[in-house]
């Protein structure tokens, strides 16, 4: 979270806020956010007049990183760098549609053993910000996926089987092979 206060309510708040990093982790009773500002960094122990966050992979190593402007302040980036080893498997994903082509509404849904995980494409997010329309699949330790499902907003399904991880694939409206995605590791 990265919004400094904009309206100086109750009067003796600041304009100035400290950034907050959360963790989406699983509980008892579904997941819950949990801040973890503290293991973020220096960045996330000072205050700012923050406005507009855009996540995107910027290195195209599977981590969101993310790109933070503030009010008369220079902007941020944040690489996201995972301390250790093994790194968690990932798939990426850019769709290219042809019924629209912005895709925003397409869903995606991905065998992963036992599991089966869904995106949607979306436009939209922080203050003057766009976010990496690519999609990302978190797979942990799994470093093989089965079906990918794509629907895509015209109401056509298609399926890839097999995709390689820890890469973006460009999968495009209609056509039957992936290609590897521009920029891709």
């Amino acid at each position: 979270v990265a919004n400094g206060h904009v309206v100086r309510y109750p009067a003796e708040a600041g304009l100035r806020q400290r950034p907050v990093l959360l963790h989406n982790v699983p509980g008892p009773a579904g997941r819950r956010f949990q801040e973890v500002s503290s293991r973020g960094g220096s960045y996330f122990q000072e205050v700012y007049r923050g406005r507009g966050l855009a996540v995107g992979d910027l290195d195209n190593d599977g981590s969101a990183d993310l790109v933070i402007s503030h009010l008369n302040e220079p902007v941020v980036l944040l690489r996201n760098v995972l301390p250790g080893t093994p790194k968690p498997h990932w798939l990426g994903v850019e769709l290219v549609g042809r019924s629209h082509r912005d895709v925003v509404g397409t869903k995606l849904v991905l065998e992963v053993g036992q599991r089966r995980l869904t995106r949607f494409a979306k436009s939209g997010g922080s203050y003057l910000s766009s976010n990496d329309p690519r999609l990302r699949f978190g797979l942990g330790t799994q470093s093989a996926v089965g079906r990918l499902t794509v629907v895509w907003p015209g109401g056509q399904t298609q399926h890839w089987d097999g995709l390689a991880v820890d890469r973006y694939w460009q999968l495009s409206e209609g056509e039957t092979a992936p290609r590897p995605a521009r920029g891709g590791p």
